[in-house]
C-alpha cells in the first residue's frame, strides 16, 4: 500500500507580503536565544532611533530601513560607516562621561543590524565598516567572588529559590541565562554506583542509593544546549524549593513545570531578567559590591558573572591524578564551551557527563559554600581514602598468604622429589 504524501500549500503572494511588510518577523526568526533577542532588539532600536529620517514606532522604522536599504545599498553602507564612526567617538571620551562607550562593546552594537539585514536578504560588505572599530585595549580586570562573599550574600537572602540559584551558579558556573525556561525535569540526581562509577539510574545504584551531586541541562532545546553539574549542597537546597513549590501549588511538580515561579496561582515562570534583577538586588543589599569610584564604570566583581568566574578559577586550579588533555576538555564542556582545547575536540572527543563526575567531585569541596557541607565532604574523602587503604591492606594480606601457600607447596614438591 503506497503512502499518501500531503503536499504543502505554498503562496507566492503570502511570501511577498510577509517579506515586504514584516521585516522584524524575519529578524526574530533567526534568533534562538531569548537573551540574545532582548539584546539585539535593544541595540537595533537604538540605531533606528538615531536616523532622523525614520519616524513612527519601532516596527515602522524597521520597515522604512528595509525599504531604504534595498533601494540605496551604497548610501546604506555609508550610513552604517557613519554610525560606526559615531560609536568610535564615544569610546574616545573620558571614562567619567555619560556618553563613554567601552571599546569592547562597540562590535555588539552592530551585531543586531548585521543580523537584521542578513535575515531580510540585504547584502552589505562589512569589512570596511568593521575596520573603523578601535583596538580592544580597555579591558578591566575583574575577579570572581570569594567563598566568604557568597556566604554574606546568602546571609541576606530570605528566599529559598534565590538560595538555590546562588548555590547552583556557584557550583556549576552556569550563566544567569540558564534559568530561562528551566524546568524540574532538567535537573537529575547522580548516584554512586560503588565501584568508582556514577550513574543517573537509581535502580542500578543498589539497595541504599547515595546521591553525590546532580546534573543540569542548560539552554535546553537550543543550539547552545549542554550538561553541567551542581553540588550536593545545591541539590539539597533544591529539595527545599520543591517542598515550597508543592505547598503553594498543591501537587508534585511535573518534569515540564518551571522551577522558578513568580505567581504560584497560575504557575507563571520567572523570566531570566526577573531572576537576574532579584539576584542583583540581593547582592547590592549584602554590601559585597563596593561603590564605584570616580571614572570606574564596572565593579571589581561582576554581579552574577562573578560566580561563574569563581567556578572557573577553582576548577582550573584542581590537580587531577593522571592529568590529561581529556580533563581540560571535560572542564570546558561543563563550563558550556563547545570548543575545548582545540577546535577538533567537539567533533572527535566524545564523553558522557558521568565521566566528568570524578573530576568534579575532587573540586566540589571548594565549590560548596557552607562549612557544614565542606566538613561533610572532608569526612567523606577521609572515609573513601580509609576504605581504599583497607582494601589495599586486604589485597596485600591476600597476596602474602598466596605467597606463603605457594612456598609451602614448593617445599612439599621438593620433599617428594628427594624421596
Amino acid at each position: 500500500m503506497s503512502k499518501v504524501i500531503t503536499r504543502p500549500s505554498l503562496s507566492i503572494a503570502k511570501i511577498q507580503v510577509e517579506t515586504e511588510q514584516d521585516p522584524l518577523k524575519l529578524f526574530y526568526s533567526g534568533i534562538k536565544s531569548k537573551e540574545t533577542m532582548y539584546a539585539y532588539k535593544k541595540t537595533l532600536r537604538e540605531f533606528l532611533a538615531s536616523v532622523v529620517e525614520f519616524h513612527g514606532t519601532f516596527e515602522e522604522r524597521a520597515r522604512q530601513f528595509v525599504e531604504y536599504a534595498r533601494k540605496n545599498p551604497s548610501e546604506t553602507k555609508q550610513l552604517l560607516k557613519n554610525y560606526a564612526a559615531y560609536l568610535k567617538e564615544r569610546t574616545e571620551k573620558p571614562r567619567e562621561s555619560p556618553e563613554y562607550l567601552n571599546p569592547n562593546t562597540l562590535p555588539n552594537k552592530l551585531k543586531s543590524i548585521k543580523k537584521f539585514l542578513k535575515m531580510n536578504e540585504i547584502p552589505i560588505e562589512w569589512a570596511n565598516i568593521e575596520a573603523i572599530f578601535p583596538e580592544r585595549n580597555n579591558i578591566q580586570q575583574t575577579r570572581g567572588y570569594t567563598t566568604e562573599e557568597i556566604k554574606r550574600i546568602l546571609d541576606y537572602s530570605t528566599d529559598v529559590e534565590m538560595d538555590f540559584a546562588i548555590l547552583a551558579e556557584s557550583s556549576s558556573g552556569i550563566r544567569v541565562g540558564a534559568w530561562e525556561d528551566q524546568v524540574w525535569g532538567n535537573i537529575r540526581p547522580i548516584y554512586d554506583a560503588g565501584d568508582g562509577t556514577y550513574i543517573h539510574d537509581v535502580i542500578k545504584a543498589g539497595a541504599k542509593p547515595k546521591i553525590v551531586c546532580a546534573s543540569i541541562v542548560v539552554y535546553d532545546e537550543t543550539s547552545s544546549k549542554y550538561l553541567s553539574l551542581i553540588s550536593i549542597e545545591a541539590w539539597d537546597k533544591l529539595q527545599a524549593v520543591k517542598e515550597k513549590w508543592i505547598r503553594r501549588r498543591g501537587r508534585e511538580p511535573r518534569t515540564d513545570d518551571p522551577i522558578f515561579i513568580t505567581r504560584y496561582k497560575d504557575g507563571r515562570a520567572f523570566s531570566k531578567i526577573g531572576i537576574k534583577n532579584k539576584l542583583n538586588k540581593l547582592i547590592l543589599k549584602s554590601g559585597v559590591q563596593k561603590p564605584l569610584t570616580e571614572g570606574q564604570r564596572n565593579h571589581e566583581v561582576p554581579m552574577t558573572h562573578g560566580m561563574r568566574k569563581r567556578w572557573n578559577k577553582i576548577m582550573s586550579e584542581q590537580k587531577i591524578n593522571g592529568e590529561s588533555q581529556a580533563n581540560l576538555i571535560r572542564k570546558e564542556r561543563l563550563f558550556g564551551h563547545k570548543v575545548g582545547v582545540t577546535k577538533l575536540d567537539n567533533s572527535y572527543f566524545y564523553s558522557e557527563i558521568e565521566e566528568s563526575i570524578p573530576q568534579y567531585l575532587q573540586a566540589m569541596r571548594e565549590l560548596m559554600i557552607s562549612d557544614e557541607y565542606r566538613n561533610r565532604r572532608d569526612l567523606q574523602i577521609l572515609k573513601d581514602e580509609n576504605q581504599k587503604l583497607q582494601q589495599t591492606i586486604k589485597e596485600k594480606d591476600n597476596a602474602l598468604q598466596m605467597v606463603e601457600e605457594l612456598k609451602a607447596k614448593m617445599e612439599r614438591l621438593e620433599k617428594y622429589q628427594r624421596i
